[in-house]
């Protein structure tokens, strides 16, 4: 997963999680769209 910190505070693929938080509330289960896409591709390659 993408995930870093920006200034103390975590993010992932650059969206802080504060900012989810505040607008979703929790509990909060956040997924990267980039690591779906990169493993549909290795899935893909393997069938």
């Amino acid at each position: 997963m993408n995930s870093h910190y920006i200034k103390n505070n975590l993010a992932i693929e650059n969206v802080l999680i504060k900012d989810l938080v505040k607008k979703f509330k929790t509990p909060l289960y956040v997924y990267s769209l980039s690591t779906i896409k990169k493993n549909y591709v290795t899935l893909k390659k393997k069938n």
